[in-house]
Formats: C-alpha cells, sequence, structure tokens
C-alpha cells in the first residue's frame, strides 16, 4: 500500500484499485485489477464515481 514506485506506475497504466487486504505477513496490501475490455473499465469508473454512464453502458445496465 505504501509502494508508491510500484503502484504508481500501474495507475498510470490503466490498472484499477479494486480492493484492499489485511495480511498478517505483508500488513496492508492494495489489489490492482486492469480490464481488457474497455466497457468493463467504463463501467467499473462509472461505479466508482469518476464516470456519467454511457449510451453503451446503459445498454449493459439494461441486461
Amino acid at each position: 500500500m505504501t509502494n508508491n514506485d510500484v503502484i504508481i506506475p500501474k495507475l498510470k497504466y490503466g490498472f484499477k484499485i479494486t480492493g484492499f487486504e489485511l495480511n498478517k505477513r505483508f500488513g496492508t496490501m492494495v489489489i490492482l485489477s486492469y480490464f481488457k475490455n474497455k466497457t468493463q473499465n467504463d463501467i467499473l469508473d462509472f461505479r466508482s464515481g469518476f464516470r456519467k454512464p454511457s449510451k453503451k453502458m446503459k445498454k449493459v445496465f439494461e441486461n
């Protein structure tokens, strides 16, 4: 969680923080995920409050 030399470049590359974990061996850890599918990536941005839903996203939510 405090290793900015690793986390920041991954965030710039497109990874998203999708969770946190408290581990007895390593302490606090950040869970990073990378979504190759643009729609999944956009939906995560919407769910986390970074984006308004697009027409394509609205179609996904209807199903």
